[in-house]
Parts: structure tokens; sequence; C-alpha cells
């Protein structure tokens, strides 16, 4: 069934329905207690900044989903970057995998 709603037509039902979405943006949830808003990362030779609410990682002055860090790190092929990816302390060094670190949370 279509109907006109504005001057356009609008399909009832479909994937193109309109859908009642939130007008404003929603609060975000508090990180769970002791978790840090991001932490130091790397994958093999490549270090960056993960941010813990969007997995996103700042590499290189540009903000990376995690598994085109991944890739970058020439880790590409697993496709786990919650593995590829290492959390990693003041000096750099991996400390533990992503997986294990975002576990110690949730």
């Amino acid at each position: 069934q279509q109907s006109k709603k504005g001057g356009r037509k609008v399909r009832k039902g479909g994937p193109s329905a309109e859908k009642n979405w939130p007008k404003s943006p929603v609060p975000l949830l508090p990180l769970p207690d002791g978790c840090p808003d991001s932490v130091r990362v790397c994958c093999n030779s490549i270090m960056g900044i993960f941010y813990v609410r969007s997995q996103n990682v700042l590499y290189q002055g540009q903000e990376v989903s995690a598994s085109r860090f991944e890739s970058l790190g020439g880790k590409g092929s697993s496709k786990k970057w919650k593995l590829s990816l290492w959390q990693c302390d003041e000096s750099w060094n991996p400390v533990k995998q992503m997986q294990e670190w975002l576990g110690g949370f949730g």
C-alpha cells in the first residue's frame, strides 16, 4: 500500500517505511566502573589510541575502524580485531589482547 505524506509517496510496512527514531540524541550509557574512554593499542608495529565507545582507533591523525587498523597492521586476513589488537602500556609494550582487556569490564 502507498499513501501520500507531505507531497511524497510513502510505502507502508516495507523496508523504506518511516521509523519512529528519536529526534534528538540519546544520552550515552556510562562506561563500566574503571573503564577508560580510550586506551593505547598496537597491532604488529603500528600504534594508535582505541576509543572504547566507538571502537575506532586514532591512527596517524585519522580515526579508523578497529578492523581497518588491524588491516593496516598486516593482520587483516585474521578478521578478528579483538585478537589482533593489543592493549599497550605507557611505553607502547603489548600487555593484553583487546578481547581479554574488554572482557575485564563487562
